[in-house]
């Protein structure tokens, strides 16, 4: 499955384009996390103040509070954030390109198992079940469905 970091915002913030948007700002995010190493990336073409938290919730919170002036989170749980109603006054910074990220499922090196999930999926996508149930929660998009390079 893709997904990628990204810059979370009240809506009235400005718009990141740059690491140097971020100068002086603070930015919240999982202590041990891709967030954290984004947040450091840009730390270092630029003084920010970085606000390590426990988890990525945190670090929304601390955004809708008013703690953080920004926040860097997985795509997915912010997409899921901003729709709900506490979290309405924030948005997904858009104007600047952060790589993509790859989740896979692992195994044990040579496990049995490795084989008969990836019988298990290929079905699935075959039969669209894997499209309905990446539909159903949203991540329709991030889902990938061709398995043919992994052969």
């Amino acid at each position: 499955m893709q997904n990628a970091q990204c810059i979370l915002k009240s809506k009235t913030a400005p718009a990141i384009t740059s690491a140097s948007d971020l100068a002086n700002k603070s930015v919240a995010f999982e202590n041990g996390s891709g967030g954290e190493s984004l947040a450091d990336s840009y730390a270092e073409d630029v003084a920010l103040m970085k606000v390590g938290c426990t988890n990525q919730m945190e670090a929304v919170t601390k955004l809708n509070q008013g703690a953080a002036d920004y926040a860097i989170v997985d795509i997915i749980l912010a997409q899921a954030i901003i729709a709900q109603t506490d979290y309405a006054n924030l948005e997904i910074n858009t104007g600047i390109e952060i790589p993509v990220e790859y989740y896979a499922i692992g195994f044990k090196l040579e496990s049995e198992l490795t084989a008969k999930v990836n019988v298990m999926l290929e079905a699935f996508a075959k039969t669209g079940q894997l499209k309905a149930l990446a539909e159903k929660y949203n991540v329709g998009t991030m889902v990938i469905t061709d398995f043919s390079s992994q052969k």
